[in-house]
């Protein structure tokens, strides 16, 4: 079975899947690792979380924390979707 950083990074079958809330359909775009680079010094922090992108420009965004994905822990979830006027409304407040 495979872990979700490697079904998202590195499986065909993810991208094109179809998820689901509150009566609104995501699209798998793509999925990725994602890294940082300092604009200050040019060095660059790999590993840094996993980004799920869907093909309405949505996306949903785990940071880590810690030294790469090695005993990091979840620092953070960035859920973003954009929505038409009447379509925000299916939207329950926690998501």
């Amino acid at each position: 079975m495979k872990g979700p950083e490697e079904l998202v990074t590195s499986s065909p079958e993810f991208v094109g899947r179809t998820l689901s809330s509150s009566g609104i359909t995501f699209v798998v775009l793509s999925g990725e690792n994602f890294e940082y680079k300092d604009s200050v010094d040019g060095s660059v922090a790999s590993n840094r979380g996993t980004r799920i992108l869907f093909v309405n420009d949505s996306s949903i965004v785990f940071r880590l924390s810690g030294t790469g994905t090695t005993g990091a822990t979840v620092r953070g979830t960035a859920i973003r979707t954009w929505q038409t006027a009447t379509d925000t409304l299916k939207i329950p407040s926690w998501c």
